[in-house]
């Protein structure tokens, strides 16, 4: 449904313009996030309106889950409802899900007219693919279903902001420094029932590229590059631009060759167009979403294997673990799996650097790939014991508590 607020006496000469920050996942879009939410005063002062976002984590999830849930009821599934299962630190509630999506909007608008401002930014990483399969159960995530709600929420916003100029803006991750980095996110939160949606989830499709599972380096990075992760960018961009226009998606990369001081120095500078000297205010936010020890990924989903004790779970925050491996920096996909997925998707980075970037070079990201010496050699049997024992110790800890 349309929102229904409109300015009452607000009579503009243009439009006002809709930044759709739409992703991706995994490009620093919590420290940007962070840092729009802890400089709203700011920002309202230079005429931008950033609001109504998710509290918990100051971005606009609970308008894309309010969109979903819309889309599932009139569709007749009155009980299409998310796994109630936190992912990170973002908890997926009943309360956020039931939100109305107009209501959300119009609040936002109320919001930006009272204000008098220009530019309204709404961002969530989930928007880029539209479906956020793995928080929902299987029975909700049939091709039909994935499909349908991705285009409901892309031609959503076209409507109810029709009195907007509307930019999509996208940052993208070289893919597979983004699966190695979500794959570390999930498995930090990794619990029965997370575990069951992400790994036991049917291939999306046969055009994505597929990792054999025997030479993997564990069969859950197999599984979680086989079931519905999408990294093919050039297609879902094309769908936005066909809604959209290819003229209106504003395509940067996330990596430290472009972004030599962040993504949030960039997106105020290059998206919102800020002076340096403006910048010069910004408060910034400390690091988010810090990567887990390549040892502690695998001892965690061993655990899964081995259907040990909940109490692995409590690993997340254990300072003790901190100094246990030296491994944080190496990668579970081998250097040369990850030369295979750009190789398969490299015809399609080439589009998008020529058709979004205008780089006649066909390069889309320039940062230097990985080498084998990166490459992660797998649990120690040193690392496990160290591992156990602080674990073991903590429990011995909080039993003696109670």
């Amino acid at each position: 449904m349309k929102p229904d607020y409109t300015p009452k006496d607000a009579l503009q000469t243009k439009k006002p313009t809709l930044i759709l920050h739409i992703g991706t996942c995994k490009t620093g879009t919590s420290a940007l996030q962070m840092c729009l939410a802890k400089n709203q005063k700011f920002l309202m002062e230079n005429k931008i309106c950033y609001s109504e976002f998710h509290e918990s984590n100051k971005f606009h999830l609970n308008l894309t889950l309010a969109l979903i849930r819309e889309y599932f009821k009139k569709n007749s599934l009155q009980d299409g409802a998310p796994v109630d299962i936190p992912i990170g630190n973002i908890p997926i509630t009943s309360a956020l899900y039931s939100q109305s999506p107009t209501d959300i909007v119009n609040r936002m608008k109320h919001n930006f007219y009272k204000n008098n401002c220009n530019t309204m930014v709404i961002s969530d990483e989930c928007l880029f693919e539209s479906t956020i399969w793995w928080i929902f159960p299987l029975s909700l995530n049939t091709e039909r279903l994935l499909n349908g709600r991705r285009n409901y929420i892309m031609r959503y916003f076209k409507e109810a902001f029709q009195d907007f100029n509307i930019k999509i803006v996208c940052y993208l991750r070289r893919q597979d420094d983004y699966v190695e980095s979500l794959y570390n996110q999930w498995i930090k939160g990794i619990n029965t029932e997370l575990y069951n949606v992400i790994f036991n989830n049917p291939s999306s499709d046969g055009g994505k590229y597929k990792i054999d599972e025997d030479n993997a380096p564990n069969i859950h990075m197999a599984k979680f590059i086989n079931g519905m992760l999408n990294i093919d960018y050039y297609n879902i961009l094309s769908e936005w631009a066909e809604i959209y226009g290819k003229e209106n998606i504003t395509v940067r990369t996330y990596e430290k060759s472009r972004l030599p001081k962040g993504i949030e120095y960039d997106f105020f500078a290059n998206v919102l167009g800020l002076d340096n000297n403006l910048l010069s205010e910004l408060t910034l936010y400390d690091e988010v979403n810090v990567g887990f020890k390549k040892d502690i990924i695998e001892y965690k989903m061993a655990a899964q294997l081995f259907d040990l004790p909940s109490e692995i779970y409590d690993l997340n925050d254990l300072p003790a673990l901190a100094h246990l491996s030296q491994s944080n920096k190496k990668n579970i996909l081998t250097a040369k799996q990850a030369k295979e997925i750009l190789e398969y998707y490299k015809e399609n980075n080439e589009k998008i650097a020529r058709e979004y970037l205008y780089r006649d070079d066909g390069i889309l990201f320039y940062d230097k790939i990985r080498e084998e010496k990166d490459d992660y050699t797998g649990l120690s049997i040193q690392a496990s014991i160290d591992i156990s024992r602080e674990l073991i110790l903590m429990l011995k800890n909080r039993i003696s508590k109670e």
